[in-house]
């Protein structure tokens, strides 16, 4: 966790082949972390298309209250 605050949200924890609670909670962790990142991915996504059709759609509206 200290790695994944130090570096982003591409650490992920170590996980052993051992059965015991370290290991079940590194892989709810990572879980954790692919599913921000992918949250992340959609936010970006989602404010990069709006600022790209922000211009054209300006234009259109100027035509049209013409």
């Amino acid at each position: 966790m200290k790695r994944n605050r130090e570096n982003g949200v591409k650490e992920r924890g170590q996980i052993t082949n051992q059965h015991d609670e370290m290991t079940e909670l590194s892989l709810m962790f990572n879980e954790l972390m692919n599913s921000l990142k992918q949250a992340f991915r959609q936010q970006q996504f989602i404010e990069d298309a709006s600022h790209e059709l922000k211009t054209p759609l300006s234009i259109i509206h100027r035509h049209l209250s013409r």
